[in-house]
């Protein structure tokens, strides 16, 4: 998608949202415009206005970039994944295969039980 396309769909969350984007100047509205570009350039035009018109559709609110990406996701779960959100999923997964690993190593030996009377 090129980032004409993202200011376009970005002119749709504002004709539906009002308050999107409005007390900023030229420059700041440019600067959220390539952010937006930034994180979702690499998805396909299609599937992004189909995201912003679902989102209008559904929520009351103005969307935030993720939740334009999670429903990339959910209309296309081919759709590229953005590299940032892979690593930390990935990052993710090692934390806690690291935290099972350690909890594993450090779990206790069992204690066996007594049963009777013990002798004096």
């Amino acid at each position: 998608m090129t980032l004409r396309e993202t200011k376009m769909g970005l002119a749709v969350i504002k004709a539906a949202y009002h308050e999107f984007c409005r007390d900023m100047d030229g420059d700041e509205r440019d600067a959220v415009a390539k952010l937006w570009h930034d994180c979702l350039g690499k998805y396909s035009y299609e599937t992004y206005g189909k995201a912003i018109k679902y989102h209008i559709c559904n929520c009351k609110f103005a969307p935030k970039i993720s939740e334009i990406i999670a429903e990339i996701h959910r209309i296309d779960p081919n759709s590229k994944h953005c590299p940032e959100e892979m690593a930390l999923q990935t990052r993710r997964l090692q934390r806690y295969l690291e935290e099972m690993r350690q909890e594993k190593l450090e779990e206790p030996e069992p204690v066996p039980l007594l049963t009777g009377h013990t002798q004096n």
